[in-house]
């Protein structure tokens, strides 16, 4: 069992929100408890990278904690992608590697949120991709600030995926 600081769980938590709810720069308000979510989102990859992230959407159109919530990113892929490796890191806290086309599921201290990436189906061809991810938010979240960072590599161990993501919970 391990203990954080809550400065440490928060940002643990809001990083897994983060990587799940890429916004686009939305802000989204929590009727239940009167918080107002703010989450932005880049694509952090370089000419290198084998995916361009183009698109992320998200339903219900306003999430709110104690709800489970369906992340859609779209991206262009230039490779066929056979295997690959994902790393998650969340507030700089805490670190999840998996392998990319078996999916896996990550859940944060005290049961505050769970984020599952399904399995991919490779080989994917090149092309437009579109990625699904799959969160359910604790009704708990406490205010602060963090940021998460998702990267990949192939089955070369060449670049995919970089995604920053960026989120500010107020209430």
């Amino acid at each position: 069992l391990f203990f954080f600081s809550r400065e440490k769980t928060m940002k643990l938590l809001l990083g897994l929100l983060l990587l799940a709810c890429a916004v686009h720069g939305k802000s989204v308000y929590n009727t239940v408890s009167a918080k107002t979510v703010t989450i932005t989102w880049e694509d952090c990859g370089t000419a290198a990278n084998h995916v361009k992230i183009v698109n992320v959407t998200w339903s219900p159109e306003n999430p709110q904690p104690g709800e489970n919530i369906t992340i859609t990113g779209t991206g262009i892929l230039n490779e066929t992608l056979s295997a690959g490796k994902s790393k998650l890191v969340l507030g700089g806290v805490s670190s999840h590697t998996f392998e990319s086309c078996a999916g896996a599921t990550i859940k944060a201290p005290l049961d505050l949120a769970v984020i599952t990436f399904p399995p991919e189906g490779c080989p994917l061809a090149p092309g437009t991709i579109y990625s699904k991810r799959y969160v359910y938010l604790s009704p708990h979240l406490p205010d602060g600030t963090t940021s998460s960072s998702l990267t990949s590599t192939d089955q070369n161990g060449q670049p995919v995926i970089c995604l920053n993501v960026h989120l500010t919970m107020k209430g």
